[in-house]
């Protein structure tokens, strides 16, 4: 019975996104494949940057973090007046620039018209 199942719900995530109107959403955990980092990586990334700026601003992302207020941090990232802008801008982008798409082909070789990622 329990195949049997499985099967009609194998059959019906086929049919649905066979459509030409599927769209696919995946998580943000999708792009660690990829080697991207998780949200925790990169505003690490960013609190180590900002601590080189202004200790308290690290301290303060690095808390937010820990509670999982993770777009809280990123904004005290963000309104650091201590970090040059372009050196803000700079290490907002750094860490995606190293990855390897060729670890989700096999989840954009499915037929969804669209792909979408937080």
């Amino acid at each position: 019975m329990v195949s049997d199942e499985v099967s009609k719900l194998a059959t019906r995530i086929k049919d649905f996104v066979s459509k030409a109107s599927s769209c696919l959403f995946a998580g943000a955990g999708v792009g660690q494949k990829a080697g991207l980092p998780s949200w925790e990586k990169y505003l690490e990334h960013l609190a180590i940057i900002a601590e080189s700026y202004e200790k308290e601003t690290a301290q303060l992302m690095r808390k937010r973090i820990s509670s999982r207020l993770f777009l809280e941090a990123a904004d005290l990232y963000k309104m650091c007046p201590e970090i040059p802008k372009g050196e803000k801008y700079k290490q907002l982008a750094a860490p995606f620039s190293n990855y390897s798409s060729n670890e989700l082909h096999a989840l954009m070789a499915l037929p969804f018209s669209a792909v979408v990622s937080v």
